[in-house]
């Protein structure tokens, strides 16, 4: 598994799934030196995505703060973000 967080020892505990626009959300509780019990959304992406371009809108306040990725061979790519309500965000895609 390779991925990048704060802290390499970080645990995502997964609490449920989240469905919207076709993409594949979940609700997860993030565990870290710098997070304690901190509810986030992890989206799983197969095809590419722009951590780029999603931490610029991020900071124009248009896209939840990115806290990082996971990446498990074989599997889609995990990107974890501050915890948004779902009614309040359109996707871009």
């Amino acid at each position: 598994m390779t991925g990048k967080l704060k802290d390499e020892t970080s645990t995502l505990t997964f609490e449920s799934k989240l469905y919207k626009v076709n993409q594949q959300l979940l609700l997860a509780t993030l565990n870290s030196f710098f997070y304690s019990n901190q509810s986030v959304i992890v989206k799983l992406v197969s095809r590419s995505y722009s951590q780029q371009v999603h931490e610029h809108l991020a900071a124009k306040g248009l896209a939840p703060k990115l806290y990082g990725y996971a990446k498990v061979d074989s599997a889609p790519t995990a990107y974890i973000m501050e915890y948004f309500d779902l009614l309040l965000w359109q996707p871009l895609d």
